[in-house]
């Protein structure tokens, strides 16, 4: 009984920290994939899609950037068609 009783304990140590990570994980990834998914749609020549991701991080700076970079693709497509 007490090895079942140290097992749970051990258990629930671990799991914990895991569990946690993986959830941190998922809302890391989440963004990454909308971003990812963004930046094939441009690659592919649509400009009309925005990085929607807001966060005040890492990713919200990433995904800032690269609304900046697509607003200056589209002014220089724009002014392609003029030369």
């Amino acid at each position: 009984r007490l090895l079942q009783s140290r097992d749970k304990v051990l258990f629930r140590r671990c799991w914990k920290p895991a569990s946690t990570q993986l959830l941190k994980s998922r809302r890391v990834l989440a963004p990454i994939r909308r971003i990812v998914g963004v930046v094939d749609a441009v690659s592919d020549g649509n400009l009309s899609l925005r990085a929607d991701v807001t966060a005040n991080d890492e990713i919200g700076d990433l995904s800032r950037h690269i609304n900046l970079m697509i607003d200056e693709l589209k002014k220089k497509f724009h002014l392609e068609k003029f030369v």
